[in-house]
């Protein structure tokens, strides 16, 4: 479980930032943040954030972006039917209304009035070419299985070839209406509209730029509270300006964020400490030697990492032999010793900050753990594990 040490200040980190500026923060809690984040930068009137990547933006389609880096970018851009207030919960987003059935099955969305950045109106029409976009394999997205997580009609059948894509569960009754069947109850349907994947797309700027989406500000559309200003694939910055024609621009109170993919993190400290940087990620001996400094901040990211064990090489198909595995591991030295970033323990596959029950507490306050490290155990299970492989 990730746990990522940032340094300095305002908000957290650029999805943190993203969605203040996009949820309508207030003008006056943004600014004054902005400005003590600016505190060192000469340039602080401009009101432009300055942010550390570690890693490149990989791509800026909503549809086949998987990393951290791009959906934060994609984010500050594009806005789905939901977005994620500052608590992590769902708040309308393109979807100023949302009518459900009794059965759970039918939602019925009524998308506000919004523009792309090419003068278009935002229409439930984007959400249905986007979606069957996302689970057409021809596309190739790596997160077309989240179609199916959503429940919608059909996924699974267009994901395997068995029916055809303009066979999902998703129709636009008209312009302003979205209708959506999904085949099973989803009581977390409505947070699953804030992710990346299910973002709306333009079909006629799709259709004009082709395979060269994303790949410059003339090739790149945006309905969110940020537009792209200058961005190269893998290049090592990336310029976000203020999208006036957002709906809610009144309430972004920053003019732009600017991207700096620096990944020699000494370098990214010493371009923090000259007033380059308003955000940076620390790595390893930074964190103990920066975790006393007043600007240093330590965030929960919501990342699960993990060991895939391959069920296909022999004898690893033993589950006896999987579990003495999982027990086997000192989680704590590699978080302490190896790691040192502020990462926490792993010892469950739901991470920590990922959601909240009815309860309003979190997942993992309620939930047991089963992957802590016992040796006695471990070896326990790895002789049974012998004894049944031979």
């Amino acid at each position: 479980m990730a746990k990522k040490a940032k340094l300095k200040l305002y908000a957290t980190s650029l999805a943190a930032a993203t969605l203040l500026a996009a949820c309508g923060g207030t003008a006056t809690d943004s600014t004054e943040s902005t400005s003590n984040a600016n505190s060192g930068n000469t340039e602080a009137s401009d009101n432009i954030l300055d942010v550390q990547f570690d890693v490149e933006v990989a791509s800026l389609d909503p549809q086949i972006g998987t990393d951290g880096a791009s959906f934060q970018v994609v984010a500050s851009m594009m806005e789905g039917l939901y977005q994620l207030d500052p608590a992590g919960n769902a708040a309308p987003g393109m979807a100023e209304k949302t009518e459900v059935s009794e059965d759970g099955l039918t939602y019925t969305f009524t998308i506000r009035d919004a523009k792309w950045t090419n003068g278009d109106a935002v229409t439930a029409h984007d959400f249905v070419y986007a979606w069957q976009r996302l689970v057409d394999p021809e596309t190739g997205s790596e997160y077309a299985y989240i179609m199916d997580i959503a429940g919608v009609e059909n996924a699974a059948a267009i994901m395997d070839g068995s029916k055809a894509p303009d066979t999902l569960g998703a129709v636009a009754k008209d312009d302003k209406t979205l209708e959506v069947k999904l085949t099973h109850p989803v009581p977390y349907f409505e947070s699953l509209m804030a992710f990346i994947s299910f973002f709306p797309m333009n079909e006629k700027f799709m259709t004009e730029v082709g395979a060269n989406y994303g790949t410059s500000p003339e090739t790149t559309i945006a309905n969110g509270a940020f537009k792209l200003e200058s961005y190269e694939p893998l290049a090592t910055s990336i310029k976000l300006s203020k999208n006036e024609d957002y709906y809610d621009a009144a309430n972004v109170a920053l003019d732009g964020m600017n991207v700096l993919v620096i990944k020699d993190s000494q370098q990214a400290m010493l371009s923090y400490q000259n007033g380059d940087l308003d955000v940076v990620t620390l790595a390893g001996e930074q964190v103990d030697l920066f975790k006393a400094d007043p600007e240093f901040i330590n965030v929960q990211d919501g990342y699960l990492w993990y060991v895939s064990v391959n069920t296909q090489v022999e004898g690893l198909g033993n589950a006896k032999l999987r579990q003495a595995v999982a027990k086997s591991i000192d989680r704590e030295a590699i978080v302490n010793t190896a790691l040192k970033d502020g990462s926490i323990p792993a010892e469950f596959a739901i991470p920590t900050g990922l959601a909240n029950g009815p309860d309003g507490k979190d997942f993992r306050e309620t939930a047991d753990t089963y992957l802590a490290q016992d040796l006695d155990a471990a070896a326990a299970l790895f002789k049974e594990a012998k004894e049944e492989l031979g």
